[in-house]
């Protein structure tokens, strides 16, 4: 029997971020697996054209941008009679839609855990009815593993590990891009690199701990500059903040790159660093690995799991400007980098494997 699921999601195909990235990586290796009829999406966002020639892929936008439509899309699934055998909810928040279908359907419900939303139990607290009817997670680490069951009460047999993936030869170096040198002006500059979306509610990432630490390290590191790429509603406090600290020379600000030009930037840079607090794994790191660059990651999330404790990156203390500071200069001086083979286990190869092995355990299970 081939099976047809009806994922449920914020975004993925015609949008940017770490959430969709993951979800878009999800849903291609769904439809590679060979026990897959279709794969019908119901995605909640999509603020960019579609580009989808993934035959498998049923990608529905009539509820697009509101709640309410995304209710009575629901509700048109299953009063249409439309057939699924399993939903997959891509959201914690989505977990009250998913619970509707489920329960009018009678079909098992699996809830990605991708990150901070599913640290701490929601702003509004749902009945313990919804958790109890998942049948299983699929989560990106174990740190936002352990995080859920422990406010969850959601054993942690029934959570199966789905780490991140990269595409470990679109990433790879091929030299410093002579016309991304030229244009933001790095001939024989030390780059820091930091890419990510940067807006007032989500200053998660580290953007503002790097430019307060300047002052500092370009007093230690000779010709040190930092790269900031990305776009959002920050920016301007980000340029007032680094002007006020005297480094606005030293910091510059790309804008939006196109992920067609996100290796390149990559290649600009020496050294990658995120000093955040709320990654649920950091798929950037894997691009940064990937393309060669020395990471300094944060202990604050699941950044140390991601870097192996330390192993593949430099881990600091984001609440310690010392931390950050000595992580950087460590970075410079002693570079760590990760081999291809170790990073074969976060390749998109690997990945699509272990979905078949998901899949497989569904099926074996009978749980549809």
């Amino acid at each position: 029997m081939k099976l047809r699921i009806l994922m449920l999601l914020t975004d993925a195909f015609g949008s940017r971020g770490g959430i969709a990235q993951f979800n878009r990586d999800f849903i291609t290796a769904l439809s590679e697996q060979g026990d897959i009829e279709k794969v019908i999406c119901l995605p909640r966002l999509m603020p960019y054209d579609l580009h989808l020639t993934l035959t498998k892929v049923d990608y529905r936008k009539e509820a697009l941008r509101s709640r309410w439509k995304y209710f009575l899309a629901c509700l048109k699934l299953v009063l249409g009679r439309e057939t699924f055998d399993l939903v997959i909810c891509g959201h914690i928040n989505l977990l009250p839609f998913a619970y509707l279908i489920g329960w009018l359907t009678q079909k098992p419900i699996f809830l990605i855990l991708f990150g901070s939303d599913a640290w701490t139990p929601p702003r509004r607290r749902w009945p313990n009815a919804l958790y109890r009817t998942v049948r299983g997670c699929v989560s990106i680490s174990q740190f936002t593993s352990d995080r859920f069951v422990r406010w969850s009460g959601i054993s942690s047999d029934k959570i199966y590990l789905l780490p991140c993936c990269v595409d470990l030869a679109r990433f790879s170096s091929n030299g410093k891009p002579k016309a991304f040198i030229e244009k933001y002006r790095l001939q024989n500059k030390k780059v820091l690199l930091t890419v990510g979306r940067i807006t007032k509610e989500e200053r998660s990432k580290g953007f503002e701990l790097v430019i307060k630490a300047l002052p500092r390290l370009v007093k230690k590191i000779k010709n040190l500059v930092y790269l900031v790429v990305g776009e959002g509603d920050d920016v301007e406090y980000l340029k007032m903040l680094a002007g006020n600290l005297g480094v606005e020379q030293q910091v510059i600000f790309t804008g939006f790159i196109d992920e067609k030009e996100k290796p390149d930037i990559y290649h600009c840079a020496d050294v990658y660093v995120m000093p955040s607090k709320g990654e649920g794994f950091g798929i950037v790191y894997l691009e940064a690995l990937a393309a060669g660059l020395t990471i300094i990651g944060s202990k604050s999330d699941a950044g140390q799991e991601t870097l192996r404790a330390g192993r593949w990156g430099y881990l600091v203390d984001r609440d310690n400007e010392d931390s950050l500071i000595d992580g950087v200069l460590k970075a410079f001086q002693n570079p760590i980098t990760v081999s291809r083979d170790e990073l074969q286990e976060h390749s998109s190869s690997y990945f699509n494997q272990r979905c078949h092995s998901w899949i497989q355990g569904i099926i074996k299970s009978g749980f549809y």
